[in-house]
């Protein structure tokens, strides 16, 4: 099988997520860093080639290049979880697993909190405390609403 390779920086929750699939389904990979710190991520060459929207992560697997975590994440799962615990196999029971995946996508905003809190640290942004507030109700609100559904 070809080799996949992860490219991302390890403080990124989108290639951490990728890093955690990968590391789950027991996929061998190599991580390639891109300095964000850098811009590495916003040069002509690398938009062209790497991600149109200047963002990280990316993954390459043979002749394949997929960008964006989510779409990278299922990919992974589905060519590495073969016994379908990490991905369910069944359409059914996958059908709810996109469900969940659909709302950490929309309504889950921990990666607003760390850009906020971690990354304008490195681009000497003030944090906007608006954003920050903002951010935390939804994600409050977004976590007591998963609570109280896997309680069940």
């Amino acid at each position: 099988m070809a080799s996949l390779s992860i490219h991302g920086m390890k403080g990124s929750t989108c290639t951490r997520r990728i890093l955690a699939t990968a590391e789950e389904t027991g996929a061998p990979y190599k991580f390639v860093l891109v300095d964000g710190m850098k811009g590495e991520h916003k040069q002509p060459e690398y938009l062209e080639k790497n991600h149109p929207f200047g963002r990280i992560p990316f993954i390459n697997h043979g002749d394949l290049h997929v960008y964006e975590s989510w779409a990278c994440t299922r990919y992974i799962a589905e060519v590495y979880d073969k016994t379908g615990t990490f991905y369910p196999k069944d359409p059914k029971v996958r059908a709810i697993a996109e469900q969940w995946i659909s709302v950490l996508q929309s309504y889950y905003p921990a990666e607003k909190i760390v850009y906020e809190l971690y990354f304008n640290q490195f681009t000497k942004t003030p944090t906007n405390q608006e954003n920050l507030k903002k951010a935390d109700t939804e994600l409050k609100s977004t976590l007591a609403i998963l609570d109280k559904h896997f309680a069940k």
